[in-house]
């Protein structure tokens, strides 16, 4: 399987199949008996007006999961198979084991996130505005929502791990280039997986606050008072949390990836001598460029735009209000 293979699942049939399936799911879960017939309370909450629109922002996020879940734990299933020590079978078990591990602890800490989240803290009760099932119906989406986040999570630690074999393998090789040169390969298919990794769970946790903005629109149309009861800051709160989360997991293997790339570079291409100094410059800024080993602004920005999307999406539905409708 070549590096890229993954990226064949992203068809357009797939991506029209899945997100329609996702969609259907996020419809189903909050129309069907939804709410009950004798429910008055919940009779009152998909009467308000922004219901309908909170309702397509969970569809949205719902088409995203779907789309996203089968090729994030394909990826993470061929970064183990083609690249974590392959050929170590003992130390492949102990990667497996600390991923294992690894994925315990993000679970604890995500969902204790969600328990501090959900306790009533927010100074009323939430059962007594929302319909009845509708705490079952929001855990069966945090599950789906992490389920479909924890594989590009988890392929972080991985990569991390992996740029770690990757320098043991720079200092059994030397200077030897025809050991050194098939690094890069190896090197490349870590960064292009760390991108997608970054997109994808960026995308994913950028549309919780959103989907929170729009909770808390029906809450206020509900009764002006939860306006203070519920205060933007939560949602900027949320969004906040979940950025340096990602911030937390990414920064790490990015600037393995950034260390591994130079001490590539500096054994395929030493400063040795002062004769030799321009041509060695100019094949070092070759290497750079393939490597990536020197990121520019335009690079950074981007990087950062995703990496912020959690944040900056609370800031928008602060600030632009974009969770109450026209």
């Amino acid at each position: 399987m070549k590096s890229t293979a993954y990226s064949s699942i992203f068809s357009p049939l797939y991506v029209l199949l899945s997100g329609s399936l996702g969609i259907f799911i996020a419809l189903v879960m909050f129309t069907w008996n939804y709410p009950t017939q004798d429910d008055e309370v919940g009779r009152a909450f998909v009467a308000a007006q922004p219901f309908l629109v909170w309702v397509f922002l969970f569809a949205v996020l719902c088409c995203l999961l779907t789309i996203f879940i089968l090729p994030a734990w394909g990826m993470l299933v061929w970064l183990l198979s083609n690249r974590i020590f392959v050929d170590d079978s003992d130390r492949k078990r102990k990667a497996i084991l600390m991923l294992l591990l690894e994925a315990i602890f993000l679970t604890v800490v995500v969902f204790s996130i969600i328990q501090f989240a959900s306790s009533p803290r927010i100074g009323f009760n939430l059962e007594s505005f929302v319909p009845q099932g509708h705490r079952i119906r929001m855990s069966i989406m945090y599950l789906y929502t992490f389920l479909s986040a924890l594989p590009a999570l988890l392929g972080m630690l991985l990569i991390h791990t992996g740029v770690q074999e990757l320098s043991e393998k720079i200092q059994a090789a030397g200077q030897t280039e025809s050991r050194l040169f098939p690094l890069i390969d190896e090197l490349l298919s870590y960064r292009t997986l760390l991108q997608n990794y970054l997109t994808i769970v960026g995308i994913i946790l950028s549309m919780i606050p959103i989907n929170t903005a729009g909770l808390r629109s029906i809450l206020i149309a509900l009764d002006p008072k939860n306006e203070q009861n519920f205060p933007i800051t939560n949602v900027i709160l949320f969004g906040l949390i979940f950025t340096i989360l990602l911030l937390l997991i990414y920064v790490p293997a990015h600037l393995a990836l950034t260390e591994f790339s130079r001490k590539l570079r500096d054994q395929l291409c030493p400063l040795d001598s002062l004769a030799t100094l321009k041509q060695d410059m100019e094949q070092r800024k070759a290497l750079d460029d393939l490597l990536q080993s020197n990121i520019g602004i335009t690079q950074n920005l981007k990087t950062g735009l995703i990496t912020l999307a959690p944040l900056a999406t609370s800031l928008i539905a602060s600030v632009l209000k974009v969770n109450i409708p026209l």
